[in-house]
C-alpha cells in the first residue's frame, strides 16, 4: 500500500512540473505588450499614416506609432487618408483602408482614451489618433463582409497617446 501511494504521489509531482514548465513556456514566448518600455516606445519616431502605408512591407510586422485618422462603419474601424489611397482600389473591396482592431488584453485602456461620441449621426464623426501597434501587410485568409477579410493592410493598437474627436 505504501509504494502505491509514493507511485501516485511521484506521478502527481511530475505531473505539477509538467504543467508548470508548460505554462512557463507560454508565458515566455507569448507576444503581448506588458508595457510601452517593452517595445521602445519612447524611442518610436511618429510616422505619417501615408508613410507607413505607401511602404508596407518596410513596416509589415513592426510595432509603430502612428498619426492617423480612424473611421468606424458597420463592417468595423479602420484608417484613412485620401492622400495615399490607391484610386484603383487594388482587388480587394477595402483595399485603401487599414482594418483596425484593439489588442484584447489592452481594450479597455484604449477604449478609455477615446472621447465619446455624442452626435446623432456619429458615424460621419472620425478620431484623430496618435496610437502604438503592430502593423501587417498581409492578404486576408477568409472573406467576408468584415472590414478585416476586406484589405490586406492592418494595424492592432496597444495603446492611444492622443484622440481628438472631429466632426466633417
Amino acid at each position: 500500500m505504501g509504494r502505491k501511494r509514493f507511485l501516485i504521489l511521484g506521478v502527481a509531482v511530475i505531473a505539477f512540473l509538467v504543467g508548470l514548465a508548460s505554462v512557463y513556456l507560454l508565458v515566455r514566448n507569448h507576444t503581448r505588450l506588458e508595457s510601452n518600455d517593452q517595445v521602445g516606445v519612447g524611442a518610436l519616431p511618429k510616422l505619417d499614416y501615408c508613410e507607413v502605408r505607401n511602404d508596407p512591407d518596410k513596416y509589415s510586422g513592426k510595432f509603430v506609432r502612428i498619426e492617423a485618422d480612424m473611421y468606424w462603419f458597420m463592417h468595423g474601424t479602420y484608417l484613412f487618408d485620401a492622400n495615399c489611397a490607391d484610386p484603383a482600389g487594388g482587388t480587394l473591396m477595402d483595399e485603401a483602408r487599414t482594418a483596425v482592431r484593439f489588442n484584447r488584453e489592452r481594450s479597455a485602456s484604449i477604449d478609455a482614451k477615446l472621447p465619446p461620441k455624442t452626435r446623432r449621426r456619429d458615424w460621419e464623426d472620425h478620431y484623430r489618433i496618435v496610437a502604438v501597434g503592430r502593423f501587417t501587410h498581409q492578404r486576408p485568409e477568409s472573406q467576408s463582409d468584415l472590414i478585416d477579410d476586406r484589405t490586406s493592410f492592418h494595424f492592432e493598437i496597444y495603446s492611444i497617446e492622443s484622440a481628438e474627436l472631429r466632426h466633417p
